[in-house]
């Protein structure tokens, strides 16, 4: 099954399926057990697969756990609800590839970042050739997700009318031709553009806003925040990151600085 598919059950059916898993309250909560919330539809980093948790953050999380001697348990929501289960101890750790930026550091911790990317433009073959960079999409309808990064970058442009969609309702608001273009996170472009959730689009090779990528934990949380990293040090240095990066992305980001274009 798609993530698209999945996303369609909707907010409500998701939690039902996924409600015997990450709700256990902060007080008497198993040390031992790692709770996790994530969005199920930004692919490649994480979304759901025949009732599956999958993607690049889990597997990173899988193997900083296993360092750590914890278990796992996740539990998937809307973006715009993790980051308010975190601070109120619902969950120990919220993962939707979050950009780590001073408005969001204060209100969490952030660990050290685990990716470096940013945003670009996916054309519709219409404007194949006529829009090629940002400067020349203003005044175009342009499909965002809403809450993001992405939408605020958008909204920069004065002559464009942006529509604002929740997780991936934008790929879909694409392929029915609300719009011709979207603006999103690079390698999620990519990947949705290599599977087919994104069609007839065409990735353009411009990046924009470069900026790193990090899991979030409840604010003052500064223990639990100090083993992630350490435990994301550990694979980094034993090649266990190298893999698991090399088994999703074909675009190397680890190391490479990002141009930013105006």
């Amino acid at each position: 099954m798609k993530f698209s598919s999945i996303r369609a059950l909707g907010g409500a059916a998701l939690l039902a399926f996924y409600g015997t898993v990450g709700a256990v309250q902060a007080e008497g909560a198993d040390p031992t057990v790692l709770r996790v919330a994530l969005e199920p539809a930004f692919p490649p980093y994480c979304f759901v697969d025949d009732g599956r948790v999958m993607g690049f953050d889990k597997d990173l999380l899988d193997a900083i756990a296993q360092e750590l001697g914890l278990k796992v348990q996740y539990t998937t929501m809307s973006f715009d609800d993790i980051i308010p289960s975190v601070m109120k101890g619902d969950y120990d750790l919220g993962a939707s590839a979050f950009i780590i930026n001073a408005e969001r550091l204060e209100k969490v911790e952030c660990t050290d970042h685990y990716t470096t990317t940013g945003l670009s433009l996916v054309i519709s073959d219409f404007y194949a050739g006529t829009v090629n960079n940002m400067r020349d999409a203003d005044g175009k309808t342009i499909c965002v997700e809403k809450s993001t990064l992405s939408e605020r970058f958008a909204r920069t442009l004065k002559k464009s009318t942006i529509k604002s969609y929740p997780g991936d309702e934008v790929n879909e608001a694409f392929n029915r031709g609300d719009c011709q273009i979207t603006i999103n996170e690079r390698l999620f472009q990519s990947y949705n553009l290599k599977v087919g959730n994104i069609q007839d689009g065409i990735l353009l090779p411009e990046v924009y806003s470069p900026h790193q990528v990090a899991f979030v934990l409840q604010k003052g949380n500064i223990e639990l925040t100090d083993k992630i990293n350490q435990g994301l040090q550990t694979i980094r240095k034993n090649g266990t990151y190298d893999r698991i990066f090399d088994s999703w992305f074909t675009v190397d980001v680890r190391t490479r600085e990002v141009e930013n274009k105006e």
